[in-house]
């Protein structure tokens, strides 16, 4: 081959390393979001995805107590891109990351787990229910976690990756799985409930009313009793048409705000108020405290004053 015929060799540079490259980039503490390398990444995944998946091999064999801080968040980016790649292969991953103790979660910043849950198992989701019932019903995870694994089952069926049977069946065994279960896991079943517009689980869901397991503010048994008149065709489409499509990774940036050049102060609040507002560590049913002006539970992207707080 002669000179004129020769690929520069910066070009398979520039493909072999990318992974690489975002490696680098990712351990400088004040990086700003790789907008070149995510979109060649993203366009050779068939190539990357490997690499990325070994990169999670890596993060899950380290020591918590050894980890820093960019190396965690490199571990969230890279599940974050298998995620908007709907790569199956990270649902294990995504899994393993809900199981970490919470100290470790609140130690790296806990609101990454409370923002990207549903999304990352929806997104990776490979089929294994039993993986996903695991996550609900482990009073030793960290509540979040197993709320927003809830939500989970309630975007794979309005996605019809789910069957509605399956749905009933499963939240009818979360029904007498949590029975002894202090935290606001049980409020979001009936939540979900009122979502998939479980009728056949009426009874139940009372029960679970009359033995005051659940938190009035994030729902209410009137709301459920406005619910249930509709029928579920109706419900369905209600479903479809209100809740926010907001359950998949898409948009890449947007999802990584909070991984890049956010100032420890702002990250310090945003864990104060979490305290705040739902009373981490605290034994009580009623102890989850919801202020007026905070993003509603139920994920609606509104206020909780202009959401299920006025219903």
């Amino acid at each position: 081959m002669n000179d004129l015929n020769k690929v520069p060799e910066h070009k398979y540079k520039i493909f072999d390393d990318v992974v690489h490259e975002l490696r680098d980039h990712m351990a400088d503490p004040k990086a700003c979001y790789p907008h070149v390398l995510v979109k060649e990444i993203l366009e050779k995944s068939e190539q990357t995805v490997p690499k990325l998946l070994a990169i999670l091999d890596e993060f899950f064999a380290q020591s918590l107590r050894d980890m820093s801080d960019e190396t965690w968040r490199e571990g969230i980016f890279v599940l974050l891109l298998l995620a908007k790649l709907r790569e199956k292969r990270a649902f294990p991953y995504v899994v393993r990351l809900c199981s970490l103790p919470y100290k470790a979660l609140e130690d790296f910043g806990s609101q990454v787990i409370i923002k990207y849950t549903t999304e990352l198992l929806v997104s990776t989701f490979n089929g294994d229910c039993n993986a996903l019932y695991s996550l609900v019903t482990n009073q030793h995870l960290y509540h979040f976690s197993r709320s927003w694994a809830l939500l989970a089952y309630v975007t794979l069926y309005k996605h019809d990756m789910m069957s509605r049977e399956h749905i009933l069946k499963v939240f009818s065994d979360l029904f007498t799985e949590l029975y002894d279960d202090f935290s606001l896991v049980p409020s979001m079943l009936v939540g979900c409930c009122d979502y998939v517009h479980a009728t056949e689980l009426s009874e139940q869901i009372d029960n679970y009313f009359l033995n005051d397991m659940v938190d009035p503010r994030i729902i209410s048994q009137d709301k459920i009793k406005k619910s249930f008149v509709l029928s579920k065709k109706d419900a369905l489409k209600k479903l479809r048409e209100d809740t926010p499509d907001l359950f998949f990774v898409n948009d890449i940036e947007g999802f990584s705000k909070r991984l890049f050049e956010r100032d420890q102060h702002d990250c310090d609040h945003d864990r104060q108020d979490q305290y705040n507002a739902f009373g981490t560590g605290s034994r009580s049913r009623s102890s989850f405290k919801v202020g007026r002006n905070d993003p509603c539970l139920c994920r609606s992207g509104k206020k909780y004053k202009k959401c299920c707080l006025g219903n």
